[in-house]
């Protein structure tokens, strides 16, 4: 960036625009569950659902096994 030129008067700042952001650089925290779950009923895991193959190829590896020679 150049040196600012001593015979050029210097801009002023522009207008501020409102805006409903809060202050500061993050948003306030979230608030306390006022509901947390039970500590003797752990969350249940979702089901796994697999997708079905549409090549129809039969379930197994992803890939060929490594060859033991190499």
């Amino acid at each position: 960036m150049p040196p600012p030129n001593p015979h050029e008067e210097p801009t002023p700042p522009g207008p501020t625009i409102p805006t409903d952001e809060p202050p500061g650089l993050f948003p306030p925290p979230a608030p306390v569950n006022p509901n947390p779950p039970a500590p003797d009923r752990p969350a249940t895991p979702h089901p796994v659902h697999p997708e079905p193959d549409p090549t129809g190829a039969p379930p197994g590896p992803a890939h060929a096994p490594a060859d033991p020679s190499a």
